[in-house]
């Protein structure tokens, strides 16, 4: 009875509710776009992370001699499988993690954090998604090729087909050069751009590694999967196939680990992304924490405002007040049909709301936005990625619901304490 009462009124009494509305649908529009541009940067970041990285989950090595080289990569693979997480990509690579890599060109050179060896056979869907400016992700027949971000090509005054060196540390410790084709160049000028990447193999015959050998394997996760939980699932079906360390949260505690616990063979471990993005985990949870403070002031400011015009909705239907109490409706009813007309109103203002977000964020996602290191990190050739998961949709029903309810729970308590008769007597 009470909700099919609050819609009757709440459809009567529609003009009176018109400037709450407005208010609502502004508060609706600009959560949307905090909560939408928030999952944006965050979701970017976490893909650029997971190609830069080896995905969401990767499984790596340590031993004496320090090879990183994973010898059971069937049983790694069969673990991936069998651990049921939800795949969206695999990485397999062999990985060159000294910072001395450089590469050269018309005598300029400019070194590279990490040279990534990538299966093509595996990771060529995965690779085709990068933003590639100009030449093409698929290799040549070769194989001799080298892929580099814009800033590394703006640096080095190369463009795609230029012949450029680079030059590494084999495993003997003795630096090799290999030439190499610019085979495309990608848009990336910040953190994730000072890599290059190229054929695992060409890369392991320019360190002296086997032919076919690979520091990393990963998976990138879909979306929604939660990669420590993902870690955990692949590390227990890893358990009894490959000599484990314990699961840790960090590659910092698995390094602490081996110091203190010297190893004496080769083991594995299982890390999520999480774990080797500690700066940029802080800037991501920093990000969420401002879209949550600026939701939170904005939820106040509306709440405000949606108690002070549910006051003057509340004094003009005084007499309707009396009606009903005089019909014989009792004060908690009351209550709640002015309530129930609120969350009508909430429901419907969000709904109103989220469109016009969704359409102001589908612009924005077309607007080209100035890069630089930081900026590039959470962008897409320029661009924001029109990102809202269902998460979006949630909070902003909830953020409308709660708004509708603080700001009109106190006024509609005070009309409900009035007697019939007073209520009655109103603008007699």
């Amino acid at each position: 009875m009470v909700l099919s009462l609050a819609w009757r009124n709440f459809f009567r009494q529609r003009h009176r509710y018109r400037v709450l509305a407005v208010a609502l649908v502004l508060g609706a529009v600009v959560f949307s776009l905090l909560f939408g541009v928030t999952a944006s940067l965050n979701q970017t970041v976490r893909e650029k992370a997971a190609r830069y990285f080896s995905g969401d989950v990767v499984v790596l090595s340590w031993e004496p001699s320090n090879d990183h080289l994973l010898k059971a990569q069937k049983q790694i693979f069969a673990a991936i499988k069998q651990s049921g997480i939800d795949v969206s990509a695999l990485h397999r690579r062999s990985v060159y993690y000294g910072a001395d890599a450089q590469l050269f060109f018309n005598g300029s050179s400019l070194i590279q954090r990490r040279v990534i060896g990538m299966d093509f056979s595996v990771e060529q869907n995965d690779f085709d998604r990068m933003d590639f400016l100009s030449g093409t992700p698929v290799p040549s027949k070769s194989h001799e090729d080298v892929w580099v971000s814009d800033d590394t090509a703006r640096r080095l005054h190369v463009k795609t087909g230029d012949l450029v060196v680079l030059m590494v540390k084999t495993v003997e410790g003795y630096s090799n050069t290999i030439n190499l084709k610019i085979r495309g160049i990608f848009a990336d000028s910040s953190f994730f751009g000072f890599a290059c990447y190229m054929d695992y193999k060409v890369l392991n015959r320019a360190l002296g590694r086997p032919i076919d050998a690979v520091t990393e394997i990963g998976a990138t996760l879909g979306p929604g999967t939660s990669q420590e939980e993902a870690a955990e699932r692949l590390w227990h079906a890893l358990k009894g196939k490959v000599p484990l360390l314990p699961l840790m949260k960090t590659k910092d505690d698995i390094d602490a680990f081996t110091g203190k616990h010297p190893l004496t063979h080769k083991e594995y471990d299982v890390l999520p992304l999480t774990s080797r993005l500690k700066q940029i985990n802080d800037l991501t949870n920093g990000i969420t924490a401002v879209n949550l403070l600026l939701s939170l002031v904005f939820l106040i400011v509306v709440t405000i405002g949606v108690f002070n015009t549910y006051q003057m909705i509340v004094f003009e239907r005084t007499r309707e007040i009396g009606t009903m109490r005089a019909m014989g409706m009792q004060r908690p009813t009351l209550i709640g049909v002015f309530l129930a007309e609120s969350a009508y109103l909430g429901l419907v203002s969000s709904v109103v709301g989220m469109l016009i977000g969704a359409g102001v964020l589908a612009i924005l996602s077309q607007v080209t936005f100035p890069g630089n290191a930081v900026i590039d990190m959470f962008l897409v050739k320029g661009h924001l990625v029109w990102a809202w998961p269902w998460q979006n949709v949630l909070w902003v029903v909830l953020g409308m619901l709660a708004t509708g309810f603080f700001g009109a729970v106190f006024p509609a308590w005070k009309g409900a304490q009035q007697k019939p008769v007073d209520a009655l007597r109103h603008d007699a």
